[in-house]
């Protein structure tokens, strides 16, 4: 797996003031791993079983194509999710997945019994623009670090509050992604930073938001999200220091030369 922690500057056009984020870019090269790739290939097909075949937003079928790629970013955004905190605290903090269930369905849990929601989402315009751009209309970030929420027509109960909200960003369109994609060599995740639950219900920086696609928002809003942009969370190196901080746990040697390797952009 090839890690690269970047420092991104903030220097484009209808941008929030925040002047840098730091983000760690992996290349997990899947193919150099067939158990691993077989692990999350069965994954997807379970999760995909246990999927509502609607849009959590809209309440819209999804086609099959559609609802397989959704499982299939969602469960590689896991994994290598957990193959980073595992490199950042060493064994002893043993990051594994949770029990996918209806409710809950991309998890992690820490053997501290910390719980961290990962979601993973496609950004057409490239990682800078998620992490700095914003809605020259609504002064709003375009991305976002999403909560739990409530559409009782989805899920029968809300989403359980986890202790860390974690970001997965895909450049490109979802429409490219496929397995062939992922098990490219130069196939990259970018572990964007988040929030943990203290922000996440501090009402000067949450939000709500409903996720509708542009297209169909003349349409019923559905499925409303506690959200935190992306300028107001932690990035990946001081979502790092949180967890650290809070589970009380020390950084491996690893990942603090990872820190010192950092390029800036």
């Amino acid at each position: 797996m090839g890690i690269r922690m970047i420092e991104y500057h903030n220097k484009g056009e209808n941008t929030i003031d925040r002047p840098t984020y730091r983000c760690v870019r992996v290349r997990p090269n899947f193919a150099q791993d067939a158990e691993e790739w077989d692990f999350i290939c069965e994954q997807t097909q379970s999760l995909v079983r246990k999927l509502n075949p609607t849009e959590a937003n809209n309440g819209e079928k999804r086609d099959s194509d559609t609802q397989y790629k959704d499982a299939l970013a969602g469960v590689i955004a896991e994994v290598v999710s957990m193959r980073f905190l595992n490199f950042v605290f060493g064994s002893d903090f043993n990051v594994r997945p949770q029990a996918h269930s209806a409710v809950n369905q991309i998890d992690l849990e820490t053997s501290r019994g910390q719980t961290i929601e990962v979601r993973s989402s496609f950004v057409r315009n490239g990682v800078s623009f998620a992490l700095f751009a914003k809605n020259p209309k609504t002064g709003r970030q375009y991305f976002d670090i999403i909560g739990p929420y409530h559409n009782p027509g989805y899920k029968a109960e809300d989403e359980i509050c986890k202790d860390y909200f974690f970001r997965v960003l895909y450049e490109g369109c979802k429409e490219d992604f496929s397995k062939k994609a992922a098990l490219s060599r130069n196939f990259e995740v970018y572990l964007v930073g988040g929030v943990n639950r203290a922000m996440m219900q501090d009402p000067a920086i949450r939000y709500s938001k409903y996720m509708i696609p542009p297209k169909d928002d003349k349409k019923a809003k559905k499925g409303e999200y506690s959200a935190v942009t992306i300028g107001k969370s932690l990035d990946i190196a001081e979502f790092v220091q949180d967890i650290s901080k809070s589970a009380d746990i020390g950084l491996t040697e690893s990942y603090r030369q990872l820190e010192a390797r950092m390029t800036v952009r």
